[in-house]
């Protein structure tokens, strides 16, 4: 195995630090609402359940791979009699066995509001607050970052057009064989499994692993033998675990 300069051990880290980013970072087009009227008008709200998918997909179930705990809750005065309900929750996720720092979020909405008719409470606030609060705090960690960025513009992502034509014309050997794995393992995995192998793969070259390297290393931790990841890592979270581990046995060896 070659040796890792500094450079690539930097960009190693860097590649580390921006794998869940990445891998949360795009919203599907199904889980976009344009806000119509308002303050918010021609913004884009966010479906919550896509949210808790994504998390799911990415950490594990929640509970398990990723939980939250709320911290606070307060109501405050609004003009026109009107009040309005406050929850500060923090959010923990899992990487590998141990739990993450709080990550704190802050959500509010109307608990009685002001309509046409007259007040009316509003027996969801509280439940609308954290959800609010739970999206500030995912935030963070780079899910839906694309819409925040300014990045999606009628579904379609101006990030992925640039991708596509930064993508390199040629390869050596060695990326030939990795982009045909990559192919295989996209063939192989289950539809709709979610498991982001183009990012895990673009880690590898930056590790200075080729194909045969990888399935050789996966073989040794998983004590058989690997001739294809798909075959021993079924979720995100236990590919970003091997990641991970890629990367520990790689700075190891430099």
């Amino acid at each position: 195995m070659n040796s890792l300069t500094a450079s690539m051990l930097k960009e190693m880290r860097k590649m580390d630090n921006m794998l869940h980013w990445e891998n949360l970072r795009k919203v599907p087009a199904d889980a976009l609402k344009e806000i119509k009227g308002g303050r918010l008008n021609g913004k884009s709200d966010i479906n919550p359940q896509w949210r808790s998918e994504a998390m799911t997909k990415e950490f594990g179930p929640c509970g398990i791979g990723w939980k939250f705990e709320i911290v606070n809750t307060w109501t405050q005065p609004a003009p026109n009699n009107q009040v309005m309900v406050f929850v500060q929750i923090n959010l923990y996720i899992k990487d590998g066995d141990k739990w993450s720092e709080p990550i704190p979020g802050f959500g509010g909405d109307f608990l009685v509001e002001s309509e046409k008719a007259g007040l009316h409470a509003n027996d969801e606030a509280y439940k609308m607050a954290t959800t609010d609060a739970l999206g500030t705090a995912m935030k963070m960690i780079g899910v839906a970052s694309d819409v925040y960025r300014g990045l999606a513009n009628d579904s379609k992502y101006g990030r992925e057009k640039t991708e596509q034509k930064q993508q390199p014309t040629s390869f050596s050997q060695a990326q030939q064989r990795i982009a045909q794995d990559k192919a295989q393992e996209r063939s192989q995995q289950q539809s709709g499994s979610g498991i982001k192998w183009d990012t895990f793969w673009s880690n590898t070259k930056i590790f200075g692993l080729n194909e045969d390297q990888v399935h050789l290393i996966a073989s040794e931790m998983y004590q058989k033998k690997v001739t294809s990841l798909t075959d021993v890592i079924t979720s995100q979270a236990e590919l970003n675990k091997f990641t991970s581990d890629l990367r520990k046995h790689a700075q190891k060896a430099g």
